[in-house]
């Protein structure tokens, strides 16, 4: 019960504790004014023996000086009858004149040594009439349990007192430490307990305590409760205006036509609205019955490319923007942007960019198609060949370029006239696209002149067999119309890229080499 009060309660814990301080510092004291007050009565016992001695020196320089034994025998008696002295031995030179008492209180070496106070005192006797000569001797030993008892009797009223001294400075500490400071923060803990601030109840100011500590601290609780109030009610408000806002922000939600979605670090999907169903062609029942599912599993072949812009968007704590084709349908298109959010979580925002990217790439299917031969022109082997150049210096993947010019195209124009020519153009476009394979391209740069960017190749052996056969087959008779059939050959240059090459370099490596094909006779290849 007791230890249970002391847990729990401020004041007895605090009483408990200045009692303690208390006793153990009065301890301490104690001990110390014990040792000082024993040292100082025996010196004190010491001095009135040294006094004693100091009273009767002249008789004493009398008795020795005419060695009378009836004299120093009257000293010996007065000295004997002080309850202090214990023994006495009076000498003139190396006579005893009187001796008498109990010599049995004189210390052995080994109290000596343990720090016992001395145990006699000797003093030697000078002529009354010479202060030089020692006349005799006088030896006095101290009673010591007389004096034990005077430095005890001493040592317990000192302790009495100081026992009383820390019971009154304990208790009263105590009851101060009570009244004044435990009992209020006590009253005030009670009252607090059974406060209810939600309404506005506030503390009752303790009396006597207006202007203290404890008055500011009752004073800042009410102050605190004023606030809580305040807060409570800003927050009943701001609490209704946000399920205002919620309803309507989730109307907007599950309404709008732009795809709002949330996905983890894992691409799991947390959160979605209906139009991003429809976005990505996809029922609620196959995505909330699919846990696994993630959103790179609907990016299809382009999840590598959403996974690195996701990263980079956690990485950078920025918006990241994609455009890419949903379900591997080449005619719908998204505009994808994602938002960093706390916790690893992404937001997307995607809109439906099918007819505006349709439009973009028809357009630019256009502007670098050649509108006779269906394949490349000008602009697009410009892009593509700067491309590869790129990709070259980055990795050091290599490519070949073949640019040929037709051999005799312009006899064909001029003997059967430029629809013919358009038909043999035609025909070479088509013979270049069926050698060529899905990762080459195929442009036709100028009237008759032509060139084939060969992606990722190995060695320049793979660029001289496709020359070789460009060649047999060109050279195979056209068509026309009418029963007629043209003839034309190709002179072609071929160029192999390295790390280090050029866009400029490359093409006047491969128009060099074609230069001198036909100059040797047409219809053959060299090396640039």
């Amino acid at each position: 019960m007791i230890i249970r009060m002391i847990k729990t309660r401020l004041a007895a814990r605090s009483t408990v504790a200045i009692l303690l301080l208390v006793a153990l510092l009065g301890m301490i004291f104690l001990a110390l004014a014990m040792r000082i007050a024993s040292n100082q009565e025996t010196e004190r016992q010491y001095r009135q023996l040294e006094g004693l001695l100091n009273t009767v020196e002249s008789t004493l320089q009398i008795a020795c000086f005419l060695r009378d034994q009836e004299l120093a025998n009257e000293l010996l008696a007065g000295l004997v009858q002080n309850n202090t002295v214990a023994a006495v031995t009076i000498t003139a030179d190396d006579q005893v004149l009187a001796q008498g008492g109990d010599d049995s209180q004189l210390l052995v070496p080994e109290e000596q040594q343990a720090g016992q106070h001395r145990a006699e005192l000797v003093r030697p006797i000078y002529s009354p009439f010479d202060d030089a000569k020692v006349v005799g001797g006088i030896r006095l030993i101290p009673d010591r349990s007389v004096i034990r008892q005077e430095v005890a009797d001493s040592i317990f009223f000192i302790t009495i007192l100081l026992l009383v001294q820390m019971a009154v400075i304990g208790v009263g500490t105590a009851f101060i430490v009570v009244r004044l400071v435990t009992r209020p923060i006590a009253t005030i803990s009670h009252r607090l307990h059974r406060l209810k601030a939600e309404t506005g109840e506030q503390l009752t100011l303790p009396r006597g305590n207006e202007n203290d500590e404890i008055g500011q601290l009752v004073n800042d609780v009410n102050a605190m409760i004023d606030y809580l109030i305040k807060i409570l009610g800003t927050e009943r408000q701001l609490r209704l205006q946000r399920e205002v806002e919620e309803k309507k922000f989730r109307t907007i939600f599950e309404n709008a036509e732009t795809a709002i979605f949330q996905v983890d670090e894992s691409g799991h999907i947390t959160s979605f609205n209906p139009a991003f169903l429809r976005h990505f062609k996809i029922s609620e029942t196959n995505l909330r019955g699919n846990p696994e599912s993630t959103i790179y599993d609907l990016a299809g072949s382009q999840a590598n490319l959403l996974r690195e812009q996701m990263e980079s968007c956690r990485q950078k704590r920025a918006n990241s923007e994609l455009e890419f084709n949903v379900a591997e349908d080449p005619t719908r298109w998204l505009h994808l942007i994602l938002s960093y959010l706390d916790d690893n979580l992404l937001q997307g925002v995607a809109n439906d960019i099918s007819e505006r990217k349709l439009a973009e790439l028809d357009a630019e299917r256009r502007a670098t198609t050649d509108s006779l031969t269906g394949i490349g022109n000008r602009a697009g082997f410009d892009n593509r060949l700067a491309r590869l150049v790129r990709q070259g210096h980055q990795n050091g993947q290599r490519f070949a370029l073949l640019m040929m010019d037709l051999d005799f195209f312009k006899e064909v124009n001029d003997t059967y006239g430029h629809q013919a020519g358009d038909q043999v153009l035609v025909a070479v476009a088509t013979t270049l696209r069926s050698a060529a394979r899905k990762t080459d391209y195929v442009a036709r740069v100028g009237g008759d002149e032509f060139v084939l960017l060969l992606d990722n190749i190995d060695n320049e052996h793979q660029a001289i067999r496709l020359a070789e056969k460009l060649l047999e087959d060109i050279r195979k008779p056209i068509d026309i119309g009418d029963g007629v059939s043209a003839s034309v050959g190709a002179s072609i240059g071929i160029a192999l890229s390295d790390r280090r090459s050029g866009v400029d370099e490359i093409i006047k490596r491969a128009d060099a080499a074609m230069y001198r094909s036909k100059q040797g006779g047409r219809n053959q290849f060299h090396m640039g």
